[in-house]
């Protein structure tokens, strides 16, 4: 009898894996991304990305979780080619950026947004707004 394997590039495989095995994804997060502060605690948040203004996009990320230290990291899984992919990656990051800035606050009071991108091929161009 022949099994078949779970595939981590299937959405809902990704998702059990890096959204739910917080060991798992520390560890990608501390290996691939290497954040100045190693992450040592992770605490799940919401999916979805909700805009300042009613008629916005709802942005709906694979997993994004922050640590101990308040950095935020968004990572997602792309499989099939999207032309607007790098437009929509820098949506989600600007967004989570974006949402931890409160009124009086500075700029540089904002803690870091990190973004991990596996994608399923070899070119990229530059992120451009």
């Amino acid at each position: 009898m022949k099994r078949d394997l779970l595939k981590p590039t299937a959405d809902v495989v990704f998702k059990r894996i890096f959204g739910q095995e917080k060991e798992i994804t520390m560890e990608i997060i501390n290996l691939l991304i290497k954040p100045p502060n190693p992450v040592v605690e992770l605490e799940y948040l919401p999916q979805e990305m909700f805009p300042d203004v009613r008629d916005g996009k709802i942005s709906i990320v694979d997993v994004r979780c922050i640590d101990s230290m308040k950095q935020q990291f968004i990572i997602e899984m792309q499989v099939v080619h999207h032309s607007g992919f790098n437009q929509r990656a820098l949506l989600y990051a600007a967004k989570a950026y974006g949402q931890q800035l409160k009124k009086g606050m500075l700029y540089d009071e904002a803690q870091p947004i990190y973004l991990l991108s596996i994608v399923n091929s070899c070119s990229f161009s530059t992120l451009q707004s």
